[in-house]
């Protein structure tokens, strides 16, 4: 003898919700609140229209798939053999992540959602800090799939040091090339011009201003120190003076 499906009085066979919203990778439990007479939650047979959006297990669990809609059937058969069926509308929207932004030492920039498999555009950050220059991120912005922190990538600058040691002489291995990280440099004397003592390094050629010895350790960008020398006369002559 065939079974026949019937349309349900809300009495006989009954479910708690007739409509799901979940999110891809959810899961939701539909509920059977009423049987037939003699029937067990183990007699309801589940099935869905779609399972590339959403599955169902054998005790009513839907886990979301794929963005989509589908329907889920919940079949049972009453005591003449008559298949009652009820359904659950499922809609399921893609996956969303959450992508952090980082920026320099690690500070957060910025926090965007983002669905499943798409890109995200990056936000601003400085191209320059003091001493480094921006280069990229460090993970993809394209196929979200995940959580993501993304942090900004920055490398140090390295900086040239220029003597004009003004016709005296550098020691070959005095420092040409330094960083923001770098200790303190002490900077070389530029000897070796005859008559003359040196008396220290200026930043400019009037010799003019501040008095350089060191680099101190933080500074950034290129140097150019101009030596100032003094003649033996004029030091001769400020000591006969004193």
């Amino acid at each position: 003898m065939s079974t026949k499906e019937i349309v349900v009085k809300e009495s006989d066979f009954s479910i708690d919700t007739k409509e799901l919203s979940l999110e891809k990778y959810d899961t939701a439990v539909i509920k059977v609140t009423t049987l037939p007479t003699d029937k067990t939650e183990s007699d309801v047979r589940w099935s869905s229209d779609d399972i590339s959006v959403a599955e169902v297990d054998s005790d009513g669990t839907v886990t979301a798939v794929g963005a989509g809609q589908t329907i889920i059937h919940a079949k049972v058969k009453n005591w003449k053999g008559d298949v009652i069926t009820l359904d659950c509308s499922v809609n399921v929207s893609p996956a969303k992540f959450d992508v952090i932004f980082r920026g320099f030492n690690g500070i957060q920039i910025d926090k965007i959602e983002v669905n499943e498999g798409e890109s995200v555009i990056a936000p601003d950050v400085p191209m320059t800090v003091a001493g480094y220059t921006f280069t990229g991120w460090d993970k993809s912005l394209d196929n979200i799939r995940a959580d993501l922190v993304i942090n900004a990538v920055y490398v140090l600058n390295n900086y040239t040091i220029t003597y004009n040691a003004n016709g005296g002489s550098i020691d070959a291995y005095a420092p040409t090339v330094y960083n923001y990280e770098s200790d303190t440099i002490v900077l070389p004397q530029a000897g070796g011009k005859d008559g003359y003592i040196f008396a220290g390094w200026y930043d400019n050629s009037n010799l003019t201003g501040k008095l350089y010895t060191t680099i101190e350790k933080g500074n950034y960008g290129d140097k150019v120190f101009c030596s100032n020398h003094i003649s033996f006369s004029s030091k001769f002559l400020h000591f006969i003076e004193t």
